[in-house]
């Protein structure tokens, strides 16, 4: 559409809210969604759908790489920054390409849902342990378990990473199980956003199966569902993507 065109444009930062939000359910990037409602702040984020699949998709990808996301995956922040000379029409333009490094970076930007300071460290480090080791595990078992045929799996792989994804769960039950209800105790962070995330979709890969040896984190993902916010972000229901989450 002529819209998402123009939000695809590297001058639209100029002319929208400051903070545009690349964004598909259920990807990744449903974490900053997720969060944006948990901040109370949709009606300051820019919400641009990307498509990265079906038809009319392609164009419309090749333009997000070009202008947003050299990789072309979600999700993607773009801050606006108004010039400093009002005379100067285009605004400064910095892109945020990581789920964690965007909730860590809403989270800093609107001064809220931070942990408190004994909890600092277990907060940067449930973010950095799910998007950098939990999110490799789960996306091979996602596509081996949701998208690929029983007789063309890669059996092995799917036992690799079910060992290392039955690591994450101990060390995530450990954690709740001590630090209950939230990730950073009595608290409510960011950080649940991402967790909460990864435990949502580990939950829908082959019928909930992974994670029912693990009631500290289902009954975790069923606090999360009674929070409005989850509701909102969450509120279609799951379709096959066709690819990676």
């Amino acid at each position: 559409s002529a819209l998402l065109a123009a939000r695809l444009d590297p001058s639209f930062a100029s002319m929208a809210r400051p903070l545009t939000l690349y964004h598909s359910f259920p990807f990744r990037s449903t974490r900053a969604a997720w969060l944006v409602h948990e901040l109370g702040k949709a009606d300051e984020v820019e919400f641009c759908k990307i498509s990265l699949h079906g038809k009319g998709s392609a164009e419309q990808l090749a333009e997000y790489r070009a202008n947003v996301h050299p990789y072309g995956t979600l999700p993607a922040l773009v801050i606006a920054t108004p010039p400093a000379d009002p005379s100067q029409e285009d605004a400064a333009r910095e892109v945020v390409l990581e789920s964690g490094a965007i909730c860590l970076y809403l989270a800093h930007h609107y001064n809220d849902l931070l942990p408190p300071p004994a909890a600092v460290a277990t907060y940067y480090n449930w973010i950095v342990h799910c998007t950098s080791t939990a999110d490799g595990i789960l996306e091979p078992l996602y596509m081996q378990l949701t998208h690929t045929p029983d007789e063309q799996r890669d059996n092995k792989l799917v036992k690799e990473k079910m060992k290392k994804f039955k690591v994450f769960c101990l060390t995530l039950s450990a954690h709740l199980e001590s630090n209950k209800p939230w990730v950073c105790g009595d608290v409510f962070t960011a950080a649940d956003c991402v967790v909460g995330y990864t435990v949502w979709w580990a939950s829908v890969i082959h019928g909930g199966a992974l994670l029912a040896d693990y009631p500290q984190m289902t009954e975790y993902l069923e606090r999360l569902k009674e929070r409005p916010a989850f509701q909102a972000a969450f509120s279609r229901k799951t379709k096959p993507s066709g690819g990676s989450i």
